[in-house]
């Protein structure tokens, strides 16, 4: 299995255990999500994705949970930065979206600290519902709808930022903003791109891509440029940060990355 099978696969196994969940009236932890699907990525061949664990810190931290590094074959890279969170599946909204620690946000730290290291900083929402037509926001054109992939959902943390006047953190009000995760890692885009090319090139068009009906015609997706967003999507890098090129030279790692919150790092690349 590839990467990009596996994480179609965790984003459904996600849907069908918040599912379960939600039918026993049980709140499941981001943490136990997280976890499982950290074991399920580390079970990948070395050849497509290295993932180590670092320190575990406490919950509700600053910062973010996990950091990608994507490799292209032209020794390329692109980076992103990631804060999970998960559905209260009693309300169908995420009550920690917006949260604050010592009087600032989660998500201005993150933001800053992602563009300290030329990363995009994004959410990984663990996500379902039993009620939202969800095909009606599938954006994807490699993929046919299916609601079970938003298992896994990412949404920028700028695109957080905007929705934080109104304290917007229900699923209903994100849902415009949500995309899959395999999306990154499985986009066809530019597919004779190296890999970090096709990853950033893929965020481009993501941050642009909206539902258009027309009349006598089905709807249909169209790229309308966002300068606000574009603006957000950092370059391509020819560097790596130190404990990124020890994990690809299995030489052992530093104690703990550039952000000492950090807990997972994985480094994508390809053959």
């Amino acid at each position: 299995m590839n990467v990009c099978e596996k994480f179609r696969e965790l984003s459904t196994k996600v849907w069908h255990d918040l599912g379960k969940a939600r039918s026993l009236r049980r709140q499941l932890k981001e943490e136990s999500i997280t976890d499982y699907i950290m074991q399920e990525v580390m079970s990948l061949p070395a050849s497509q994705i290295i993932t180590k664990e670092f320190t575990r810190h406490e919950e509700h931290k600053e910062g973010a949970d996990w950091e990608w590094h994507f490799r292209g074959r032209d020794a390329t890279w692109f980076r992103m930065r990631l804060q999970a969170k998960i559905i209260d599946l009693d309300a169908d909204r995420y009550p920690h979206l917006h949260y604050k620690r010592n009087g600032v946000y989660q998500s201005d730290t993150l933001i800053a600290r992602a563009k300290a290291v030329g990363a995009l900083p994004a959410y990984c929402l663990y996500t379902h519902s039993n009620c939202l037509d969800m095909r009606r926001t599938w954006r994807c054109t490699d993929y046919r709808s299916d609601v079970k992939k938003y298992g896994c959902s990412l949404v920028l943390a700028h695109e957080v930022l905007s929705l934080r006047a109104n304290n917007t953190d229900t699923l209903s009000g994100m849902l415009q903003l949500m995309r899959p995760w395999h999306c990154s890692v499985c986009c066809r885009v530019d597919e004779n791109a190296p890999l970090s090319h096709r990853v950033r090139r893929y965020w481009e068009l993501a941050t642009t891509a909206k539902r258009v009906s027309r009349p006598g015609a089905e709807e249909i997706i169209e790229y309308i440029p966002s300068l606000d967003m574009e603006a957000y999507i950092p370059q391509l890098s020819k560097n790596a940060p130190d404990y990124v090129i020890a994990m690809l030279e299995g030489s052992g790692i530093p104690k703990t990355p550039d952000d000492q919150e950090l807990r997972y790092v994985s480094v994508f690349t390809e053959d």
